[in-house]
């Protein structure tokens, strides 16, 4: 009987240079751009994370490390020293994470004494980086950002439940980072919408969230209702107007008092940020004269 045997299996080697100039990605640097961390800014959510990682993992210190092309930083961190809690951040000469957003996988070290080249690597790295363990975050779109590590200042052994716990909070971190992105670019959406409806000054807009609670006005339906933007977002469309059929003519009462007829055309959007149905309606062809 003849027997067939399988081809080895190709396992990725795991390098300490960036042979393939991942650091300067445009794609992943314009990711870490989004997230919009300020120099030596941090997030509540994610210290908090890194507290957990630390406990779980019985370490002295726990990042959340983003990379750019020349430093790392830490908008999340738990046991840092004084000088560096200050800053938050580190040059790639003492980057451990470097080498885990190089290779998208993660680096575990026992004993970093061990591994006298790659202390030639890194000349600025602390002595007190005994030990290490760094799992990969990624943006929604697969972009290798940074690493949630971390760092003992002994030699440790990474027990496989520690590990568990480890990557678990990485998946974490990585949708917290999802989230911050998502409200940002919503953020973005939204101030452009605004701008142009307010360059639409003929028009009388006024958007309206499912339960009909006004959430934007333009400069238009401030001067058609004769009141500001801020005092009619929060109040219910249904108060500008008589029940009934949202197309046609609505009787609008302004701030004075005064009623008015006008041609309404209702929209329905899409919100991006809830994933919710948002009446949007447009008010224009003032027919009646104020009273």
């Amino acid at each position: 009987m003849s027997t067939t045997s399988e081809p080895p299996v190709e396992v990725p080697v795991f390098v300490f240079a960036d042979l393939g100039s991942r650091l300067g990605d445009r794609a992943r640097l314009r990711g870490l751009r989004d997230l919009g961390f300020a120099v030596g800014g941090r997030s509540e959510s994610l210290d908090r994370i890194t507290r957990l990682a630390a406990i779980g993992t019985e370490a002295v210190v726990s990042l959340v490390a983003l990379v750019d092309e020349q430093r790392q930083f830490f908008p999340g961190a738990y046991g840092l020293p004084e000088e560096l809690e200050a800053a938050r951040e580190t040059p790639l000469s003492r980057s451990l994470c470097q080498f885990v957003v190089i290779n998208d996988a993660p680096l575990l070290i026992s004993d970093v004494g061990l591994h006298e080249d790659l202390r030639r690597k890194l000349p600025g790295l602390s002595p007190d980086v005994a030990a290490y363990a760094g799992y990969p975050l990624h943006d929604p779109y697969g972009n290798v950002l940074g690493a949630l590590c971390v760092v003992d200042s002994s030699p440790h052994y990474w027990a496989p439940q520690q590990l568990a716990v480890l990557e678990d909070l990485a998946t974490r971190v990585e949708i917290e980072l999802a989230l911050r992105l998502r409200t940002r670019e919503a953020q973005v959406v939204r101030g452009r919408l605004q701008r142009t409806i307010d360059a639409a000054a003929s028009i009388a807009i006024v958007a309206a969230d499912s339960e009909g609670v006004i959430v934007l006005a333009n400069r238009g339906a401030e001067m058609l209702l004769d009141r500001r933007a801020k005092d009619l977002i929060g109040t219910k469309m249904a108060h500008l107007r008589r029940p009934g059929d949202p197309e046609g003519e609505w009787l609008i009462e302004d701030g004075a008092g005064g009623r008015r007829v006008v041609g309404v055309r209702h929209s329905v959007l899409l919100d991006d940020e809830r994933d919710r149905r948002i009446p949007a309606d447009r008010r224009r062809h003032d027919r009646t004269p104020r009273r």
